[in-house]
């Protein structure tokens, strides 16, 4: 049994407390198909071929293909924020008790997304320069407006879009939950209160699909306004909203292992759909990818309220390690295999180019962010106060490990002015 699941306990039991023992790990998941993502574009255009360097089911076959589709990780990544951070406010308003307090959540939101990013922001600035772009388009970066002020610079750092839609949902979530507690004023059952949360977060997710088919010309208005992504929040949020209305319906192992077993069947049906879907329209791949996030949390979430642990392949040193460290992890790659790039000879065979990139761009990630968080992660991160008001369950109590963030698909971000 690993230290994760020896420190939950039993009292993982039915969902009684701890944290959420897949949390960190999907989150390491995520990171990695991400970065990879990163790491074979930034390779692929180094290749003596650059006609054929780009396309990565040319270059890399079958996968090639699936790590193309890294967008699955940006969903998943909005929706474990959906889940961790809404949770709170949703359990709250569907059990009729105070909401969680507004002021150390808003200061805990700050110590951790604002310190290592902005560090991040001032090293990439110092190494890489303007890039000819405008002092305002340089300060849209880090005061999260990078996705309505595209620039050269803003190309520099260009995961960091993704803090932009967080900051918005951090703040719509309170103001939100605050507004649904006053009309609903206590009216309703449990069961009833949570059921109007979920058709709520429903009908949102279809406004954001309403919003991508609108704007489906528009791949700014799609894939980096909160609008087109707030479908992803929804994904994690319905999971917060629907362990009310599982937790006491499902309570014996055996109930739970088949339940997560269905739900993880369904999730990674979805993620497949998602890889290998040629629609031209974007319901279906929105769909896949909402069903997809959904079945991804609530499958493990499922299986620790009852019995209190996790499959090894989530519960394990490596995926915790990554976890806890994959904000840092996230944030500084891109800098850090740009760096690395920089001597590499051009090479015929796109994997060759590939791998002699990729295993030294990994391994120098993994040791910046190792020291990122030890040294400027933590000890902010021990600065946070309290916010939660006696959770009554509390299997997804926040890690301190990263926020949910990632970086975009470099290939289709709109060209910059620059």
């Amino acid at each position: 049994m690993t230290p994760a699941v020896k420190a939950a306990g039993k009292s993982n039991v039915r969902g009684m407390g701890g944290q959420f023992i897949a949390g960190d790990p999907l989150r390491a998941l995520a990171a990695l198909w991400i970065v990879s993502y990163h790491v074979v574009a930034n390779a692929l255009t180094r290749t003596t071929d650059r006609t054929v360097g780009m396309d990565f089911d040319v270059s890399l076959g079958e996968i090639g293909h699936v790590i193309a589709r890294a967008r699955f990780s940006v969903w998943l990544f909005f929706a474990l924020s959906g889940y961790l951070l809404g949770r709170p406010f949703i359990h709250a308003l569907i059990t009729g008790r105070r909401m969680p307090r507004l002021k150390p959540y808003l200061r805990n939101r700050a110590l951790r997304i604002l310190p290592v990013f902005w560090i991040v922001v001032a090293v990439t600035l110092l190494l890489r320069g303007r890039r000819g772009s405008e002092w305002s388009e340089v300060l849209a970066v880090p005061l999260f407006g990078q996705v309505y002020d595209v620039s050269a610079f803003s190309n520099a750092i260009p995961q960091a879009w993704t803090l932009d839609n967080e900051i918005l949902f951090y703040g719509i979530v309170p103001l939100v939950a605050l507004l649904a507690a006053r009309l609903a004023g206590g009216r309703g059952s449990h069961d009833a209160r949570a059921l109007g949360v979920l058709g709520f977060l429903l009908a949102t997710a279809g406004l954001s699909l309403a919003w991508r088919i609108v704007h489906a010309d528009d791949p700014l208005a799609v894939n980096y306004f909160l609008p087109g992504v707030w479908f992803s929040f929804t994904a994690g949020m319905a999971v917060a909203a629907a362990e009310p209305l599982l937790r006491d319906r499902v309570r014996s192992e055996r109930a739970g292992r088949i339940g997560a077993a269905a739900a993880m069947a369904v999730a990674l049906a979805c993620l497949v759909a998602y890889v290998y879907n040629e629609s031209p329209s974007v319901v279906p791949p929105t769909l896949y990818s909402w069903l997809g996030c959904f079945g991804l949390l609530l499958s493990p979430l499922m299986l620790q309220w009852t019995t209190g642990r996790c499959w090894r392949v989530f519960d394990n040193r490596v995926m915790h390690w990554l976890g806890e460290r994959s904000y840092s992890f996230y944030l500084w790659h891109v800098l850090i295999f740009v760096g690395l790039g920089g001597p590499l000879p051009e090479f015929e065979s796109p994997w060759l180019t590939v791998l002699v990139l990729l295993v030294p761009a990994f391994a120098a990630s993994a040791a910046v962010a190792g020291l990122s968080y030890r040294f400027i992660e933590k000890p902010f991160l021990e600065r946070k106060h309290r916010w939660r008001r006696g959770e009554q369950a509390r299997p997804g109590l926040e890690h301190a490990g990263a926020p949910v963030v990632t970086g975009p698909e470099l290939a289709s971000r709109p060209a910059s002015p620059g």
